[in-house]
């Protein structure tokens, strides 16, 4: 993979698009809740809904309503188009809400499936569990004037150490030494790019850009 299957400079070229299921995740994590008997998957995003689809599935399954390509029951005896008498139903159903509870545990418990990517844990509130919000750090540095668009010559890693990291908490921001190997002072040096600190920093209070003063004096002498 490459850095930019997940992270997408943004419209206005600065920073980094959020990163979305359907668009980033989904076409390589699957979330099929039981493979041997079907392809289909919960729903992302919804605790309840992703309970509510299990319970669905499993029922249609014990009434013998399955898909017609599918397995039309959990292995209930029934004879071929017979009534399910009131008492039946309650049983199979039972069944159902079994096989369902199963799989949602597995879900978020057993199996690497939702805590690849979020905590989970487990509540006294139905449908049990639950999962923490995911909040994802958009701006590290909230005063920079960095765009990425003016970087897309660079590769990700030539400023982000990303290949180093081996944790999700590692935080691969670059300091100031990495910006230094490009961007020199006011002063034009051979090689380099000459930035002021207006360049890449917003100053405390005031509106207008701060400029170094071999920059004023250049400015003045063009007018005179």
């Amino acid at each position: 993979m490459d850095c930019g299957d997940c992270h997408v400079v943004n419209d206005d070229g600065h920073r980094i698009a959020p990163i979305s299921w359907g668009r980033h995740c989904q076409s390589c994590h699957s979330l099929a809740f039981d493979p041997k008997r079907t392809d289909r998957q919960v729903p992302h995003g919804s605790v309840e809904l992703a309970a509510a689809t299990l319970q669905e599935f499993y029922s249609r399954m014990a009434l013998g309503a399955g898909p017609a390509d599918g397995p039309q029951s959990l292995n209930i005896p029934r004879r071929p188009g017979a009534m399910l008498s009131y008492q039946d139903r309650q049983r199979v159903l039972s069944i159902a809400d079994a096989e369902a509870k199963r799989a949602f545990d597995e879900l978020f418990g057993k199996r690497e499936v939702c805590t690849t990517c979020h905590v989970v844990q487990r509540v006294a509130k139905e449908p049990g569990w639950a999962i923490a919000p995911v909040r994802f750090t958009q701006n590290w540095m909230p005063r920079a004037e960095f765009a990425h668009a003016a970087h897309a010559s660079t590769k990700c890693i030539g400023c982000h150490a990303a290949a180093e990291s081996q944790k999700a908490e590692d935080i691969a921001m670059p300091g100031i030494a990495d910006c230094r190997e490009c961007h020199v002072g006011s002063r034009p040096v051979l090689g380099k790019v000459t930035s002021d600190c207006a360049a890449c920093h917003k100053f405390h209070g005031g509106g207008d850009l701060w400029q170094a003063p071999a920059q004023v004096q250049a400015a003045s002498q063009a007018t005179q």
